[in-house]
C-alpha cells in the first residue's frame, strides 16, 4: 500500500497514512508540518469512511498551498 491522503474540507482535516510503513500523520496548520496523528490511524482502518474524501498527493499539496 502506498501513501494515501484524505481530506475533510468542512473541518479542515488533512491526513495521510501508509499502513505498511506504519505512518499515520495529520497536517498541523499552525506549524505547517506533518505530525503523528491518531485520527490518521483511525482513518487507515476505515473508522472515518464517508467523512473523509480520498485525494491525491498533488491535491493535498494544493490544499496546503492555498490555505
Amino acid at each position: 500500500m502506498a501513501m494515501e491522503y484524505r481530506w475533510d474540507g468542512r473541518d479542515g482535516e488533512l491526513i495521510r497514512f501508509d499502513r505498511k510503513r506504519d505512518i499515520h500523520e495529520g497536517y498541523n496548520w499552525k506549524q505547517h508540518k506533518w505530525e503523528e496523528c491518531p485520527e490518521a490511524f483511525d482513518a487507515s482502518v476505515g473508522i472515518y469512511d464517508g467523512f473523509l474524501r480520498k485525494i491525491t498527493e498533488q491535491e493535498a499539496e494544493e490544499i496546503i498551498k492555498n490555505k
